[in-house]
């Protein structure tokens, strides 16, 4: 992870990971001036990737970091901070779900603690690569569906995760969202 000064010139630079192979997908800065990593991790976990997420200070210092996965390959793409403090993280399970891979999303609280988790999808290639905290406390959630027809495919989730409604969109070709 770089931090960067407006004109460019690295503040600080840090390295994260084990002895094998570490990805970040998705940073953000958090409302304590600290940042929340998501990516995977092979040194660390479960099975052969895992979710992982690292909560870091202002200075690139970690808080705290977890794993989260089952025996398979899992691949956290997005993450965001929720209004109460807590975490939205979506990505792709091959440990859990209905399918060859499927949208799994973590809700967890400020220390990583997971709080509800879901899977969405069907028997083919599900992939998430977006997750939004909406105004009304939901979520919406976008990636690539092989399941639902080669398609991107968006659902508009409550609080607790609940499939409000889900539209895919997309024709004949292989669509990312």
């Amino acid at each position: 992870v770089l931090k960067l000064a407006a004109n460019g010139d690295i503040q600080w630079q840090k390295a994260y990971g084990g002895n094998d192979w570490e990805q970040a997908y998705s940073i953000h800065q958090t409302a304590d001036g600290g940042y929340i990593v998501a990516g995977s991790t092979e040194s660390f976990g479960a099975g052969e990737s895992d979710y992982w997420i690292l909560k870091l200070d202002p200075n690139g210092n970690i808080e705290w970091q977890k794993a989260y996965g089952g025996s398979s390959w899992d691949e956290a793409h997005a993450v965001q901070e929720t209004a109460d403090g807590g975490y939205i993280v979506a990505g792709l399970t091959e440990s859990f779900g209905a399918g060859n891979s499927d949208f799994w999303v973590l809700k967890l609280n400020a220390t990583g603690v997971i709080q509800w988790e879901k899977t969405y999808g069907g028997s083919f290639w599900d992939e998430a690569y977006a997750i939004q905290e909406t105004a009304d406390g939901g979520y919406v959630l976008a990636g690539y569906s092989e399941s639902f027809g080669g398609y991107s495919w968006i659902l508009k989730l409550t609080a607790n995760g609940a499939i409000e409604r889900q539209k895919t969109i997309g024709g004949t070709r292989w669509i990312q969202a």
